[in-house]
């Protein structure tokens, strides 16, 4: 199932997103919550993210870039860690832990990034 919630910032998308998410027992990805975590982070852009975000103007194409080339890297991290875990193996099963846990970390972000990048067309 996929459902698309519409409306003006604070209609209240994501309020009826997180309860239609609960009923159904389907994911629920928020554009807005992921923008708004950006938003908040100390990367490149951020500052100029949360006052378009304030002043509720849609995102630029620049903005959009520099979210896709975030997601390059987001790759390379990926690809990294995984190596990482390769070589460590089992010789070191704290290491390899630790980093398996930084790698969901990743992966869930590199996820989130390609949502909004799907939904932005």
């Amino acid at each position: 199932m996929r459902l698309a919630l519409l409306g003006k910032p604070g209609a209240g998308k994501g309020t009826q997103g997180v309860r239609l998410a609960r009923r159904l027992d389907v994911p629920l990805i928020s554009t807005g919550e992921l923008l708004r975590r950006r938003a908040e982070g100390d990367g490149p852009g951020a500052a100029d993210l949360a006052d378009l975000l304030a002043r509720g103007e849609l995102l630029p194409d620049d903005l959009v870039d520099m979210i896709k080339e975030d997601l390059v890297a987001e790759r390379v991290a990926i690809a990294s860690y995984q190596e990482i875990i390769r070589w460590v193996d089992d010789a070191d099963p704290t290491t390899r832990r630790l980093m398996e846990d930084i790698l969901v970390v990743e992966e869930e972000h590199a996820d989130e990034l390609v949502s909004f990048l799907k939904q932005r067309g």
